[in-house]
């Protein structure tokens, strides 16, 4: 029997912990093939490579390559050139780091897993609340691998990217497992304004994301802090159903300037 085929990617970068414990998970279910940036990319969300060549390098120690680009760049390549078939499912993570509410729009994780769909291949993000102490990947690479076997078995299709999470600490702190939506929680950061050895200023993003707060009773971030792992289905279209349906009321008024039917 033919097993499925896994393409895994990341941001945090191919030697990234949360890497290699999902590939170890994911290999009892599918034949696992890692194309992953070489060094860190969080926060590039969907950047895409355009100003110099894509070079792909063989791993030694895992199947697959190193890319010197970003995540939503490995999985375009992957998929157009670097894999000798197709893969049955795209999973990105396991992040070290929440990729919940807002956070999402500027996730490279989620990115590369809604680059998959883009390109017709279902995906899936996973990510896990990081603390003081070293997390410990192996409890949500354990349920990574169920997530994507039933992916496999179930496919959501490709206008949907799963978008999973799990709470800081230990497996046994958690509550449960939450289908849920995003928190729309603004993110609590700012610039800090410093000089440079020559008295010049720049500016240095700071805040502590790890400590966002969800504003309903149900979204992610509130379940997350109560100790629950999140599942949000993430819909690729992005256009808003209910303003299209209603038109904005000075729409009828721009049509008349412009020539032609108005739709």
């Amino acid at each position: 029997m033919t097993r499925p085929r896994i393409l895994l990617t990341n941001d945090d970068g191919v030697h990234a912990a949360g890497l290699l414990a999902a590939y170890e998970a994911l290999s009892e279910v599918a034949d696992v093939t890692v194309v992953a940036p070489t060094s860190q990319c969080s926060g590039f969300s969907h950047k895409l490579t355009l100003d110099r060549p894509l070079r792909a390098y063989p791993l030694r120690d895992l199947p697959g390559y190193r890319v010197e680009v970003t995540p939503v760049d490995c999985v375009k390549v992957a998929l157009k050139e670097l894999l000798p078939e197709p893969p049955d499912l795209v999973v990105s993570g396991i992040n070290r780091g929440l990729n919940a509410g807002m956070l999402v729009h500027y996730s490279g994780t989620v990115a590369a897993a809604i680059e998959a769909t883009l390109n017709g291949v279902p995906a899936l993000a996973v990510s896990l609340g990081v603390g003081a102490a070293e997390p410990d990947f192996s409890g949500p690479a354990a349920v990574t691998a169920q997530v994507a076997q039933g992916l496999l078995e179930n496919p959501l299709g490709t206008d949907v990217v799963l978008n999973v999470n799990f709470p800081r600490g230990p497996r046994a702190e958690w509550r449960g497992l939450c289908w849920c939506r995003l928190s729309k929680a603004s993110l609590d950061d700012s610039y800090e304004r410093r000089l440079d050895p020559r008295g010049r200023p720049y500016y240095w993003l700071s805040g502590d994301l790890s400590e966002l707060t969800g504003d309903e009773p149900e979204d992610d971030l509130t379940l997350l802090r109560d100790r629950y792992v999140t599942v949000t289905p993430l819909q690729v279209d992005w256009t808003a159903g209910e303003a299209l349906d209603a038109r904005a009321p000075w729409s009828a008024a721009l049509a008349k300037t412009i020539p032609g039917e108005a739709r």
